[in-house]
C-alpha cells in the first residue's frame, strides 16, 4: 500500500476519496496490522506538505489522548499502552519532518521542532495518554531521547519486535538507549532538540525511582560531554535547569489571608 501511495498524488487523492483513512484507523488496535497502518498514515501526512488534510494528523492526536478508536460503523476499539506508544512515536517522527504539521499541532507556532515539543499541548498529550507507566516509561524516554539527540531509527524498528534493554541493578551509567548501531556513548553526543530533555525533566517524578536516576545520570553525562559548552547552552536556554531545581526544591505553598 505504501509503495502505491508514496509520491503518488493521484493515488493519495483516490485513497482519501474512498475514505481510506477512516477505514484503516481501527486497524491500529491490531498488533499485527498496526505497523503497516502507521506506515500508510505517516506517508500521507508527511507528504501533505501544505497540510491540506489536517484532520488526519488530528485523528492521531485524538487517538493518542483518548486511547480509543471509533470505526465508521460506531464500533469502539480500546488501545493498550504499546499501541499508544507506537502511535505516539509515529506522531513525533511526522512532526520532525513536516513543518506544516508542526504548525497544525496544538499551540506550536513557526517551524522549529523544539517549539512543538516544548508546547503545553505536547506535554498534555503525553500526560493524558497514560504512557508514563511502569510498562511503557522506557519507551517514552527512548522516543524523547531519539528526538533530543536526533538519532535516526528505522521508522518502526521499535514496533517490529525490538525490545528496550533494561539496565541491571549494578549499572549506574544511566539510561541504555537503543540505536541502529547498538552502541551509545553519551560523552560524544550533541543535544539538538533540548525541548525533549525539558519534557523528560518536567515528567521526572512520574517515572519509577530507578528510571529517574538513570535519566538524571544521562543528562549529567550530556552536560559534561565533549560538546559540553554547546549542550549546556542548549539545555539552559529551554529552562532545563529551572525545571530541575523546581523538582528538587519545590516552591513553598502560598497562603492567602482572608477576612
Amino acid at each position: 500500500m505504501v509503495s502505491l501511495l508514496k509520491k503518488a498524488d493521484v493515488n493519495q487523492a483516490s485513497f482519501r476519496l474512498a475514505s481510506g483513512v477512516t477505514i484503516i484507523l481501527p486497524l491500529l488496535a491490531s498488533d499485527i496490522r498496526r505497523p503497516g497502518v502507521l506506515r500508510v498514515l505517516s506517508c500521507l501526512i508527511i507528504e501533505d506538505v501544505a497540510q491540506a488534510h489536517p484532520e488526519e494528523l488530528g485523528a492521531l492526536v485524538d487517538i493518542s489522548k483518548s486511547g480509543m478508536i471509533t470505526s465508521a460503523l460506531g464500533t469502539h476499539y480500546t488501545l493498550h499502552n504499546d499501541a499508544k506508544c507506537d502511535i505516539f512515536g509515529a506522531l513525533w517522527r511526522i512532526l520532525g519532518v513536516n513543518s506544516s504539521a508542526q504548525r497544525v499541532f496544538g499551540e506550536a507556532t513557526g517551524t522549529k521542532l523544539h517549539a512543538v515539543i516544548s508546547s503545553q499541548t505536547f506535554y498534555d498529550l503525553l500526560s493524558e495518554s497514560g504512557l508514563i507507566s511502569v510498562d511503557c516509561e522506557r519507551q517514552v524516554v527512548q522516543l524523547l531521547l531519539e528526538l533530543a539527540l536526533e538519532i535516526v531509527l528505522p521508522p518502526f524498528m521499535m514496533s517490529e519486535g525490538a525490545t528496550l534493554p533494561n539496565a541491571s541493578d549494578e549499572e549506574t551509567t544511566g539510561f541504555i538507549l537503543v540505536t541502529p548501531s547498538g552502541t551509545f556513548v553519551p560523552d560524544m553526543e550533541r543535544v539538538y532538540n533540548a525541548g525533549a530533555v525539558r519534557v523528560l525533566l518536567r515528567a521526572l517524578l512520574l517515572f519509577t525511582p530507578k528510571l529517574q536516576l538513570e535519566v538524571l545520570n544521562l543528562v549529567d553525562k550530556l552536560a559534561r560531554a565533549r560538546a559540553s559548552a554547546y549542550n549546556q547552552e542548549k539545555l539552559t536556554s529551554v529552562g532545563c535547569v529551572e525545571h530541575l531545581l523546581e523538582t528538587i526544591y519545590p516552591p513553598p505553598p502560598r497562603y492567602f489571608l482572608t477576612l
